[in-house]
C-alpha cells in the first residue's frame, strides 16, 4: 500500500488544523479541504448561496484560529 492510510491523513489534517502556525502548503491544503468539504457535504441539499455562507463562515473561523501575519513575522515564519 502506498502513502498514508485514511486514518493517518485524518490525524495529520486534524493536527495541522489545530496548529496555530501551519506551514504555507498545509494552510493552503486546509483551506481547500474546508471549501471542498462544504461543497461535497451540502450539494443536493442546500442552495449554492447557503453553501457559500457556510464556506465563508468556516474560513473565517479557521483564520481566527491561526496566528496573525504579524505573529508569523515575530517567529520568523514568513
Amino acid at each position: 500500500m502506498d502513502g498514508p492510510t485514511k486514518e493517518e491523513r485524518l490525524a495529520h489534517d486534524t493536527m495541522q488544523r489545530n496548529n496555530k502556525y501551519p506551514e504555507h502548503d498545509d494552510l493552503i491544503e486546509n483551506m481547500m479541504d474546508l471549501v471542498a468539504g462544504n461543497i461535497e457535504n451540502s450539494r443536493g441539499c442546500q442552495h449554492g448561496r447557503e453553501i457559500l455562507d457556510d464556506v465563508i463562515s468556516d474560513l473565517k473561523q479557521y483564520r481566527d484560529e491561526l496566528a496573525t501575519p504579524e505573529q508569523y513575522l515575530k517567529k520568523g515564519l514568513l
